[in-house]
């Protein structure tokens, strides 16, 4: 079978995913997760019409003889409280920012706009009606969708739902990620190297990846070649969701997750990509469950979780928007794709010089220049495509940039 295109694989990945379950959680343990049905404003907001300073609730038309109209002062009324009586022609009643407003009342006159005289007042200048007032529903009216099933809850929104006295709020579930490396030469961050031996650190690059993105990963450490380890080390991650395997899913004599799939009844949906750096993806499902195996190099792991995890981990989430953050930068260096190839590139990006500026990464590179380690976005080439220096690029961010 020949390598799918970006797009093909994609799209199978994401048509295998379903949102999981739902939960209750109260408010202040919901920011960040994914809303799991549309919100409906029960009241409005504000529920009731109040000053919007300190001053005098008036009737505007008792100005509009002109300035220096006066006033008796019939009571005053702070924010939390009710007015005890309603404006009469000739009236006012001093008023603080937020307090309800008086029967009768059709403008709010700031302090500074009045001269006061024991129980009277004198407005110094003629006011319309509605000025100073904040009506009901001018932020929210009641009935009115606030929010959709999929979005993710921000502090912002957090700070709405209490507004509008949601103590609790359904949302979907966080995923369960399990993580396996595979490979004889791995060894912990904790043990020593001895020769032919490399420390497993995209283990923790892609378990910090599932948990900025909201999933939960489940560390299931290292397996060694064989099936048996594979085995047993897989079990420990029966609970999750989704398996990601590190290593192991190019064809040589000790890439085992084809025979590991198969010997344990799954399935290999498709392998193969034609990508740079994802070329040896394989999906596939385990017990049930989809399994997606990446390539072992750190910066190919890396952005084959980009490209391919994150979308599906969004989805399993329940996240109706699958679109990253993008900026547009200027290219520092040449970048050019083959001409038969469509690729993509890792950037570094930065901001200098009131400028978005993104350094194409390299394996060769000069020593000045920033690791592949280093990099914070992407940029997808069509076949034969060239950006030249200076050129403006549109990067899809992994992280924000410095």
């Amino acid at each position: 079978m020949p390598p799918l295109s970006l797009e093909e694989a994609q799209t199978e990945i994401l048509c295998a995913a379903r949102s999981l379950e739902t939960e209750i959680l109260p408010l202040e343990m919901a920011e960040g997760r994914i809303l799991a049905t549309d919100v409906w404003a029960k009241t409005a907001l504000p529920p009731f019409a109040q000053s919007a300073m300190d001053g005098y609730a008036i009737r505007a038309e008792d100005t509009i003889q002109g300035s220096g109209v006066e006033l008796q002062v019939i009571g005053s009324v702070a924010a939390g409280h009710l007015p005890q009586e309603a404006l009469r022609p000739g009236t006012a009643l001093r008023i603080m920012t937020g307090a309800p407003l008086p029967g009768g009342c059709t403008a709010v006159v700031k302090r500074e706009d009045t001269v006061e005289a024991g129980d009277r007042v004198r407005i110094t200048r003629v006011l319309s009606p509605g000025e100073n007032i904040i009506p009901v529903g001018i932020d929210i009216q009641a009935g009115e969708q606030l929010f959709s099933k999929g979005e993710m809850i921000t502090p912002s929104i957090l700070g709405l739902l209490a507004s509008l006295g949601e103590a609790v709020v359904p949302v979907f579930r966080k995923p369960r990620i399990a993580i396996l490396a595979l490979g004889d030469e791995l060894v912990e961050v904790y043990e020593p190297l001895s020769p032919g031996k490399i420390r497993v650190s995209n283990l923790y690059t892609i378990a910090a990846q599932v948990n900025r993105y909201g999933g939960i990963p489940l560390h299931l450490g290292i397996a060694r070649d064989n099936l048996a380890d594979m085995y047993q080390k897989f079990v420990g991650g029966q609970s999750a969701d989704l398996f990601l395997t590190l290593g192991g899913s190019q064809r040589g004599d000790y890439d085992l997750v084809d025979d590991f799939l198969l010997a344990q009844g799954g399935k290999i949906i498709f392998r193969e990509v034609a990508l740079n750096y994802c070329r040896s993806l394989i999906f596939g499902e385990l017990w049930e469950k989809p399994l997606l195996g990446l390539p072992g190099s750190p910066i190919a792991s890396r952005v084959s979780f980009e490209v391919f995890v994150r979308p599906l981990l969004w989805k399993l989430a329940g996240r109706q928007s699958l679109q990253k953050s993008r900026i547009s930068a200027l290219l520092l260096d040449r970048i050019t794709a083959p001409p038969h190839h469509r690729i993509v590139v890792p950037l570094k990006v930065f901001f200098q010089e009131d400028a978005w500026k993104a350094i194409p990464l390299f394996r060769e590179r000069a020593p000045s220049s920033p690791s592949l380690l280093q990099a914070n976005g992407l940029v997808y080439l069509a076949p034969g495509q060239e950006i030249l220096p200076e050129q403006k690029v549109d990067v899809e961010l992994w992280e924000s940039p410095d």
